[in-house]
């Protein structure tokens, strides 16, 4: 009797089972531990979720202690020597909002005659929830060198403090919101303060537990804690002095990278244990995170684990079956589907595919092998139209560079009143920056403007506004009228929100009286030719197309023979290098004091094209740049 052989498919059947028992071990381990990291990355992401909610609910009402603030400041003008005044503006604004704990108005030294610290102060006091007042300064509370004072005095700048223990006040452990007060000379002359507890703000982030022994961190700018499981770490101690005694590297590099703002999430140890955590930027520079223990997270992993156990032994098993009954039916016409797939794969979409009589899976195979032939080819097709679109468009925005460029004044020869200059870079095909320099007998008119965004709808703003200065443009007529013309004609329809920031002005070339007028441009740069570059002192007027009926004042200066006035777009203050330093102020400045006598206006503005080239070293402009240099 002859040995009974076994099937094709039977065969087959059995080294798949057997490779797969072999390897189930393998298999269940990998799956233990995808189950691990599928867990742990869902914890992570609903952690990142729950602490990006709560840095929006923070947000919200720092702004609301912020705004609180600068409506104060704006109240003490007019009343700078009323003490009664100042005091019950202290107060009410303390009453007034839940999270503010003091509030107080900090004049410069000897503001007031007789006075040389002047700083009414109102707070709650922590025992007795009663609202106080009382005037800070002595010899003992020299407030001119608290951080609260001291860096919007240095800055002119609003800004949050590092914590600290408010011994003249409130007695307790505060971060206060400092916002400068100018007069209209532009001079520093007090401070609106608004402290909040920090006791106010750790107890918002105890809150949160997404997880059993979870905790809440929040650190300021420069590290300090501002709220913290430990509240001893409130008092002195940094996230790098905490970060310092782990002895896992990574809890050192996640604490700089919240100290630069950045957003993620980490995974360190710590005393055996291991963590993740998840950090996020707060829009007044501070930064918070929310760390979990892995345990709390992965406690229901085992019980998971047994039932990827169960099925996948019930999937050894029907697998088993089918391979039986399909391997040796499905055999022959896969052969053939291969045959066609390779000649699909080398571009052949029409391949003939095998015809399959059988309503199975081989057939919906087939089905799929058709759709995907008929795909490919009307995908082809696709691309080739849309990259022709793509090159028309390219095409069609260089013609509009070309116009753009060709509407700007470019044969600056013609000018014979002075030795002017112009140079701009749009950021891309078009752009938003305009200049414009034109003469009417012994006057020498000019402008340099900036359109808020880029691209195509920056450039049709640019050239309405360079339309609307030649439109309004005439002799006689005063500058601040003018910008006021332009003004109520971009602010007219304005839907889209755009403004331009923008800077005109004239000189008489026969007496050298400079007469400007600025919409919220960048200060120009006066190189006098005897003496050291300064920026010209501008007066903030509102930008240009945002209200309609805004008053804008003009403004004069003298000229000596041979001063250099050096106008800008924001494009070279703002370029970057590669480490995201920008050219800023000081460079300009710089700069301007390599500008010799003996250099014509198009060779400084060369020079300047050329050090903001070495400074940037090939990165990418994200600016529109434009450079306009007036030698009288």
């Amino acid at each position: 009797m002859s040995k009974r052989r076994k099937s094709f498919a039977q065969r087959l059947s059995l080294i798949v089972i057997a490779l797969i028992s072999v390897l189930f071990v393998g298999v269940l381990a990998i799956v233990a531990q995808t189950c691990r990291h599928l867990i742990a990355d869902e914890a992570t992401k609903s952690a990142a979720n729950l602490l990006d909610a709560t840095i929006a609910d923070v947000e919200k009402e720092l702004h609301s202690v912020e705004v609180a603030a600068a409506n104060t400041a704006w109240m003490v003008e007019g009343h700078e020597g009323d003490d009664a005044y100042l005091q019950n503006l202290t107060r009410k604004l303390v009453e007034s909002n839940e999270h503010i704990v003091g509030s107080a108005v900090a004049f410069v030294a000897d503001y007031h005659a007789g006075r040389h610290y002047y700083a009414p102060y109102s707070w709650i006091d922590a025992e007795t929830g009663e609202v106080k007042s009382t005037h800070l300064g002595s010899e003992a509370y020299d407030y001119f060198l608290m951080d609260w004072f001291q860096i919007p005095a240095l800055t002119k700048k609003e800004c949050w403090t590092e914590p600290y223990y408010d011994e003249e006040g409130g007695e307790q452990w505060i971060c206060t919101y400092s916002r400068p007060l100018f007069d209209k000379a532009g001079k520093l002359y007090a401070v609106v303060t608004a402290d909040i507890s920090l006791e106010w703000l750790s107890s918002k982030f105890d809150s949160i537990h997404p997880y059993k022994d979870s905790f809440t961190v929040l650190i300021s700018r420069n590290g300090s804690y501002v709220s913290a499981p430990d509240r001893s770490w409130l008092r002195g101690a940094t996230i790098f002095s905490v970060a310092a005694d782990k002895e896992d590297k990574r809890a050192w590099e996640t604490s700089i990278n919240m100290v630069k703002g950045l957003k993620g999430s980490a995974e360190f140890e710590d005393g055996g244990k291991s963590y993740f955590g998840v950090y996020g930027p707060i829009s007044n520079g501070w930064s918070a995170s929310i760390i979990c223990p892995y345990s709390s997270v992965l406690a229901r992993t085992t019980e998971m684990n047994l039932v990827v156990l169960t099925v996948a032994l019930a999937g050894l098993f029907g697998l088993f079956l089918l391979c039986r009954a399909s391997i040796e039916r499905a055999a022959s016409p896969l052969r053939k589907f291969s045959e066609s797939a390779m000649s699909i794969a080398k571009g052949n979409f029409h391949t003939k595919l095998p015809e399959i009589k059988t309503e199975d899976e081989i057939m919906q195979l087939r089905d799929s092998f058709d759709y995907m032939q008929d795909s490919l080819t009307q995908y082809i097709q696709d691309l080739k139209t849309t990259t022709a679109g793509k090159q028309r468009l390219e095409s069609e925005l260089n013609i509009a560079h070309d116009i753009q460029m060709q509407m700007l004044p470019k044969n600056f020869a013609d000018i014979t009143l002075a030795d002017v200059y112009a140079d701009i870079h749009p950021a891309k095909e078009v752009g938003g920056d305009l200049y414009d320099v034109t003469s009417r007998k012994d006057m020498l008119y000019f402008a340099v403007g900036d359109v808020s965004g880029k691209g195509v709808s920056a450039a049709l703003i640019m050239a309405i506004t360079r339309s609307s200065l030649r439109f309004v443009g005439g002799h006689g007529v005063a500058l601040n009228d003018m910008v006021g013309k332009i003004n109520r004609s971009l602010s007219e329809n304005n839907e889209s929100g755009m403004f331009v920031t923008l800077l005109l002005g004239r000189i008489n070339t026969e007496t050298r009286l400079l007469e400007y007028c600025n919409a919220g441009h960048n200060p120009p740069v006066i190189i006098p030719r005897n003496g050291d570059p300064y920026f010209l002192p501008l007066i903030p007027n509102l930008v240009v197309g945002v209200m309609d009926d805004f008053q804008f004042e003009m403004q004069s200066r003298q000229l000596e023979e041979g001063d250099t006035i050096v106008m800008y777009t924001d494009g070279v203050t703002e370029a970057e290098d590669p480490d995201k330093n920008q050219y800023g102020e000081d460079r300009l400045l710089a700069w301007a004091r390599t500008v010799t006598p003996e250099m014509t206006a198009k060779e400084a503005t060369d020079r300047l094209s050329a050090d903001l080239k070495r400074f940037t070293r090939g990165n990418e402009q994200n600016d529109d740049i434009t450079i306009l240099i007036i030698r009288t």
